[in-house]
């Protein structure tokens, strides 16, 4: 019996040797690395739309091109509405201006109604001409010429160009009008005077033309790149 209890000692002795052994041989590969970071901000891309005095439009900014005439003392409305007649003139001047570090695009969308919405008079659209000069020098081709010509020539900014990143935009635009008083060519019966009696006509009607000009400007990022010359 004593035999058989040295054996089994024998064994467990054996065993427990193994097993350290084994476990001795597990092992891993690690190092330590330098960690890896970066950082970026938001690309700029801020403009501004501001009338000759430097005050921004909003969405709901009125835009007073007319108020040299109904704030004269040779025109005035008989209420607070804003009249114009012959003789009158009048301007306005609005500035497109900033900066964006992406390509973007630029486009002005006018359009001339009556104050409905609807096709303006066509004998009045004659009468009142309309001159465009952009930073400063006249827009060819667009020296007293019709409202109709003058909305073709804003739109013509259509957004199709594409300009550089970190170009920056200062365009400032003045449209000039006038309704002229007397017409150089007008005969000396001036009751029949073609140009008069046009005047006379729309002023002598029981409902009262209208005009509204009213222009959108937009200012996009683009996700192309301008083509290089």
């Amino acid at each position: 019996m004593k035999k058989k209890m040295m054996v089994l000692g024998g064994l467990l002795m054996a065993v427990a040797i193994t097993g350290y052994s084994v476990s001795g041989t597990y092992a891993k590969y690690i190092s330590a690395l330098d960690t890896i970071t970066d950082s970026a901000r938001v690309a700029k891309f801020s403009f501004k739309l501001q009338d000759k005095d430097g005050a921004d439009w909003t969405d709901t900014t009125t835009v007073d091109l007319f108020k040299t005439a109904y704030n004269n003392n040779a025109i005035q409305s008989a209420d607070t509405d804003k009249v114009i007649g012959p003789g009158a003139t009048g301007e306005y001047t609005f500035t497109i201006n900033g900066t964006a570090e992406t390509a973007y695009t630029v486009k002005i969308a006018a359009e001339a109604t009556d104050k409905d919405g609807n096709a303006i008079n066509s004998d009045l659209a004659d009468q009142i001409k309309f001159t465009l000069t952009k930073n400063g020098t006249a827009v060819s081709g667009v020296e007293k010429v019709s409202l109709a010509t003058l909305v073709a020539e804003l739109n013509k900014t259509d957004g199709s160009a594409i300009v550089a990143a970190n170009t920056a935009l200062n365009d400032t635009y003045k449209i000039n009008w006038e309704w002229a008083f007397d017409d150089a060519s007008a005969t000396k019966d001036e009751v029949t005077n073609a140009n008069n009696q046009k005047d006379t006509g729309l002023g002598s009607k029981e409902t009262l033309d209208t005009i509204k000009l009213t222009i959108d400007v937009t200012v996009a990022q683009s996700a192309t790149a301008p083509t290089m010359p």
